[in-house]
């Protein structure tokens, strides 16, 4: 993937020029139409997309029956399929484009030859990713606080 400064600024702004060029190396782009489903997993490989620009509906994919509840809606700047990354559980959400978009994808296997070729840059973008899932946690916490 060539780097784009306006990709850099949207998700990556953490990382500097230098990091963010070297990244990019290891980045797939996609896009996708409204309606498109992000695969996750692909041919065995878990992906984590950044979302360049566009909207996703995040769904829960459970037992019930009938329509599938909205968990949250995903902007420019957000990540998806970060479980895809590091592990291989079962998949329990859907994750499909309200409008065309554009993400970049890091696959696991780009991500393990990552980690070993710059593990300094790989540790930021792991403390960023935690950073989020944590306020992303907290979030949840708080919804199911206000419920009890």
């Amino acid at each position: 993937m060539i780097y784009s400064e306006e990709q850099h600024q949207c998700c990556f702004s953490f990382l500097s020029h230098g990091q963010a060029v070297t990244f990019f190396e290891f980045l797939e782009e996609k896009r996708l139409v409204a309606g498109d489903e992000l695969q996750l997993h692909d041919a065995g490989l878990g992906t984590l997309y950044f979302i360049v620009s566009g909207t996703f509906d995040v769904h829960y994919q459970g037992p019930q029956k009938g329509p599938t509840p909205l968990l949250a809606r995903m902007v420019r700047g957000s990540f998806v399929g970060e479980g895809a990354l590091v592990g291989s559980g079962s998949r329990n959400t859907t994750i499909t484009s309200v409008d065309d978009s554009q993400v970049l994808g890091l696959s696991s296997k780009s991500f393990d030859r990552y980690l070993m070729e710059q593990p300094e840059t790989a540790i930021l973008i792991l403390k960023k990713i935690v950073a989020v899932l944590n306020l992303r946690l907290s979030s949840c916490s708080s919804r199911v606080a206000s419920i009890l």
